[in-house]
């Protein structure tokens, strides 16, 4: 099995199923064609809408760091049993910064 790409596994596969895949073999994971930016801006188009990621690249330097600061932010969020944020919220939380 040379490239999992081909299946685009990515777009049947939640984001941390994903990553667990990709970790199975050191090669993939650290490899261009299976661990890139556009697979991460996917999952943020999943989760979001176009208009967040395009707000989001603004602000980030790469759509895996965006993905991955929003897991970080949501567990802790869920762990301190508040309710997630939604993209308004982002958005308004953005405007404040500012």
């Amino acid at each position: 099995m040379d490239y999992i790409i081909q299946l685009n596994y990515y777009a049947y596969l939640h984001y941390n199923d994903y990553i667990h895949l990709l970790i199975t073999n050191r090669s993939y994971y650290y490899n261009k064609d299976y661990n890139n930016d556009l697979i991460y801006k996917y999952y943020l188009l999943k989760k979001f809408s176009n208009r967040f990621v395009e707000q989001a690249s603004l602000i980030v330097c790469s759509y895996c760091n965006c993905l991955s600061s929003i897991i970080v932010f949501e567990k802790r969020l869920s762990k301190l049993g508040y309710p997630l944020w939604s993209e308004y919220v982002y958005y308004a939380y953005w405007k404040t910064k500012k």
